[in-house]
């Protein structure tokens, strides 16, 4: 067990108690990590919120990947209940490094309501510089990380009593130690199979209705993890949503993260390299608007039905052609198509539209004879920043994020 476990978070209590005391909290973030401190409520939750952080040196900037995260969490405490928010850093050897209870209904005001809200972001962002050492380098951390793991610490930490759970995870999700070694193992395919002998194997845990949303699964920086290929990316949002549906869990925002594309702070988790070979593609095709797949505003309808029909038929013959002879995945992308405010506070809006597309072009291509199976993703908003500096939407760049990406 990494010797940071005998280390408790500072952090300001959350009660109304705080603000009556008149205690002022430390400014020294150093010492804020070192002292020990237990808050403790007698009242008993009514839903669970569990928070995994992994700021490894694999993945993008973790601050903007935890700021897109903020507003769904927000969304989900409910300032009507008692809220229990377990937190957890998915390290080698993770644990739950922080649990804290939000009384809503003891809060005397709104403005009390949004204080409990500010003071677990700032915990948020306070642990994840503790645990890799911004603040504080002599907090030791695992190397490696297990986003598994994890998940199995918020688990045991929640109570059969409540009903309403939900866990929300920011990490790229590529473990690599523990159950899932990805190191040894990428999960490239066979997805549904490997959960299920996880679960037989009693490696999972029990994630029963628990709703899990995930920001920015799949991302890379590029440098310490090479960037995913479109079948690789695909292989790891499908494996996840296999493991969490085998342990009982609903993958209600899953899908493959589209952040903003910025190198990791130099304080992370260190984490090795996962080696994915690149495997050629029997198909790989990338169809825009300029090629006739355009569709009708917020609509799964082809705008030119015979241009994309056309379209669909000569990319069947290039399929059957190459006899290509495992499953053939259609990707759909869309465009922010709102402000950057707007869309963090629902990033995953656009999921079931970009579905929907990808289902109305693989019909075409069933359509048009193609015998493999094929299965439709929907991918959310595209890979490009269609923002400006103010923040709002940029249609000639949003134009790129509206795609249907076709591989084998």
């Amino acid at each position: 067990m990494s010797s940071r476990k005998n280390y408790v978070l500072i952090i300001g209590l959350i009660s109304v108690s705080f603000f009556m005391s008149g205690c002022v909290p430390a400014t020294d973030n150093s010492a804020r990590c070192k002292v020990n401190q237990d808050v403790q409520e007698s009242v008993e939750p009514e839903k669970f919120v569990g928070i995994v952080l992994a700021p490894t040196s694999n993945f993008v900037d973790f601050s903007s990947a935890l700021n897109s995260a903020l507003p769904q969490i927000d969304q989900n405490l409910d300032r009507n209940s008692v809220v229990q928010v377990s937190i957890s850093v998915a390290d080698g050897s993770p644990g739950i490094e922080r649990t804290k209870v939000l009384n809503f209904p003891d809060a005397l005001t709104g403005v009390d309501r949004d204080e409990l809200v500010k003071d677990l972001q700032s915990d948020l962002d306070l642990i994840s510089k503790c645990f890799t050492g911004e603040f504080d380098s002599s907090i030791s951390i695992d190397a490696e990380t297990d986003q598994l793991a994890a998940i199995q610490a918020l688990s045991n930490g929640m109570s059969n009593a409540i009903g309403d759970k939900s866990i929300f995870i920011i990490g790229n999700g590529i473990n690599t130690v523990g159950q899932l070694n990805f190191i040894d193992n990428f999960p490239a395919e066979g997805a549904a199979l490997k959960a299920g002998q996880f679960k037989s194997d009693g490696a999972l845990p029990d994630l029963s209705g628990v709703k899990f949303f995930w920001y920015g699964l799949g991302q890379t920086d590029g440098l310490t993890q090479a960037r995913l290929e479109p079948q690789s990316l695909s292989s790891l949002v499908d494996f996840w949503k296999a493991i969490i549906s085998a342990a009982g869990g609903v993958p209600t925002g899953i899908s493959a993260g589209s952040l903003v594309d910025e190198r990791p702070s130099a304080f992370t988790i260190p984490v090795s390299e996962v080696a994915i070979a690149s495997r050629a593609s029997c198909i790989n095709l990338t169809l825009t608007e300029s090629g006739g797949f355009n569709f009708k505003p917020d609509s799964s309808t082809f705008l030119d039905f015979s241009s994309a029909q056309k379209g669909a038929s000569e990319i069947a013959n290039k399929i059957i052609e190459k006899n290509c002879s495992t499953t053939i995945t259609v990707t759909g992308y869309v465009a922010s198509g709102t402000s950057k405010d707007n869309f963090d506070k629902n990033p995953s809006a656009g999921q079931a539209l970009s579905l929907a597309r990808a289902t109305a072009f693989k019909n075409l291509l069933i359509g048009a004879g193609v015998k493999q199976p094929i299965t439709a993703v929907g991918g959310g908003k595209g890979p490009e920043n269609d923002w400006d500096d103010s923040g709002e939407f940029i249609e000639a760049v949003g134009k790129l994020n509206r795609k249907v990406v076709v591989t084998q």
